[in-house]
């Protein structure tokens, strides 16, 4: 993490939306092994006699990626975009590294799970100056919160739930 951190800080995006938008579109750590699984297995059952068609059709390999093998991965792509939202969206760590910065006083770069961690911080300093009855409300509050905070995840989830099955079957990923 340091290391990232003093290279962010050397080339001027900590605190910027950039220090958040860079790690998710490269998939940093185990994520990106994780996404190369993915593709590893879908373009595996690619059919070669596609590609073999094309390639007997005059088209080169970029071609061929580009025009059969690419558009039919698809599934693997929604699996892969679909992961790294909900992977991204849960950070709080590396958001409060690198986003917020481990010493910054502004808060403007927050995502929903560092919001609503500051949030609980705030009810819970509330609930410990006021007598233990507020502890009974804080929880309702909190848990409304966190309701609130993965709405987005769960609409998006119910739009592309087919989408998503249907990715899952392609790409191979079993839970056994």
């Amino acid at each position: 993490m340091m290391p990232t951190y003093v290279l962010y800080s050397d080339i001027g995006i900590l605190n910027s939306l950039k220090a958040f938008i860079i790690p998710a579109i490269l998939g940093q750590g185990l994520k990106s092994q994780l996404y190369i699984l993915v593709y590893y297995q879908f373009f595996k059952q690619v059919p070669k006699a596609l590609i073999e068609a094309a390639k007997i059709d005059g088209a080169g390999h970029l071609k061929a990626f580009f025009k059969i093998a690419l558009p039919s991965a698809a599934p693997a792509i929604l699996v892969v975009f679909l992961f790294s939202i909900v992977w991204y969206w849960n950070e709080a760590y590396l958001t409060q590294l690198y986003v917020v910065g481990a010493f910054a006083s502004t808060d403007s770069f927050n995502t929903l799970v560092v919001a609503l961690k500051t949030f609980e911080d705030s009810y819970n300093s509330a609930a410990s100056v006021a007598n233990s009855q507020m502890i009974n409300i804080n929880e309702s509050i909190k848990m409304a919160a966190t309701m609130l905070s993965i709405l987005p995840l769960l609409l998006m989830y119910l739009v592309l739930q087919r989408n998503f099955v249907e990715s899952i079957d392609r790409t191979g990923i079993t839970g056994e």
